[in-house]
């Protein structure tokens, strides 16, 4: 029992000076481990973004390259391709500027007005028409008219896709996608 009282009495524990050194080593500690958690995050948010935008523009490729084999004709014009003779009818590609941005429309009447996009994921959607691709840092579409009985008409698409503008994480597609159905002349 005396043991006990004698215990109770003492008045042990930490001081100031060492409570505060101990908050500033925790501290360091946790900046630290909350850096690098939130730099993980973040390269996890860009890296699914990119992939998005190549999932996209492959899919947009893709499309693309079978409207062109179903086409007998086309023409450029500027950044827009328009392929005739398909089984759709005329089938219109665009790709519409937005500052550094691009995005690829199919059969877009004319480009959306809203020009403020800052980023590729808010580009707005067309009126008519459908947004296939965005993230796009250069659309270039070129259009080759067969030659005199050696070889069919071709249309050359290139495309880039970069979600962080200025970085080097680009994707590049290209191909020169031959119109099966024009004639040699």
């Amino acid at each position: 029992m005396k043991l006990f009282r004698r215990l109770r009495r003492e008045q042990g524990g930490y001081s100031l000076v060492e409570l505060v050194s101990v908050m500033a080593i925790l501290g360091t500690i946790l900046t630290g481990v909350t850096t690098v958690f939130v730099s993980a995050s973040n390269s996890e948010l860009h890296t699914n973004r990119r992939v998005q935008a190549q999932l996209q523009a492959g899919a947009a490729f893709d499309r693309l390259r079978r409207d062109v084999h179903c086409a007998s004709g086309g023409s450029v014009s500027g950044s827009t391709l328009t392929l005739t003779g398909t089984t759709c009818g005329t089938v219109t590609w665009r790709a519409c500027a937005y500052g550094s941005w691009y995005a690829l429309y199919r059969n877009a009447t004319s480009c959306p007005t809203n020009n403020n996009a800052t980023k590729c994921t808010s580009l707005p959607t067309p009126t008519s028409g459908k947004l296939y691709a965005s993230c796009l840092t250069a659309a270039t579409f070129t259009y080759t008219a067969s030659v005199a009985g050696t070889s069919l008409a071709k249309v050359r698409a290139d495309i880039v896709v970069n979600v962080k503008a200025g970085s080097l994480d680009s994707y590049e597609l290209a191909d020169e996608i031959v119109l099966r159905n024009s004639t040699r002349t």
